[in-house]
């Protein structure tokens, strides 16, 4: 018997998959679009045309996995929504403009946690984006680990 090769999906279908999703999903009463990759590359250019200044232009806007960022308290600036070339998943993850609330270092994150896009989602839909947020994780008795946004703590910073 032949095994299957798992293979990543294409851009056009991973934008099907992610559109169907969402069509059918939780997130659809919340007008949540996903941006194609053309939308992405238009968004990151406008990032730049906007910098106001040399630190905002010459940030590096390289995306990172918000794993890296457990524990720490956020403010979320925007949420936008891609599809996911992984197959499994929901077909879409969340990208989240964000900042630090100790450090006020601009980050780029992305999570393709179903609890975490419901949340984001959720606060986008609400109006909320400038609650203060972390991530957490749990591992339940399979192995599995669980991410989950709660309230972070506000510091000294203050909202955008």
């Amino acid at each position: 018997m032949a095994k299957d090769i798992e293979r990543e999906l294409t851009p056009s279908e991973a934008l099907e998959r992610a559109n169907l999703a969402l069509e059918q999903g939780p997130l659809a009463q919340m007008g949540i679009t996903i941006q194609t990759p053309e939308e992405v590359q238009l968004r990151m250019a406008q990032q730049l045309i906007d910098a106001t200044t040399v630190d905002d232009l010459l940030a590096e806007n390289g995306t990172a996995g918000w794993g890296e960022y457990e524990g720490r308290s956020l403010l979320i600036r925007e949420v936008s929504f891609a599809p996911s070339t992984k197959k499994g998943g929901i077909g879409f993850y969340a990208v989240v403009s964000a900042r630090d609330v100790e450090t006020n270092e601009p980050l780029l994150l992305t999570s393709g946690s179903e609890n975490v896009v419901l949340q984001v989602a959720k606060l986008r839909h609400m109006g909320k984006l400038d609650v203060p947020v972390k991530l957490v994780s749990n591992t339940t008795g399979e192995g599995n680990t669980v991410h989950r946004l709660v309230k972070g703590d506000v510091g000294d910073q203050a909202p955008y």
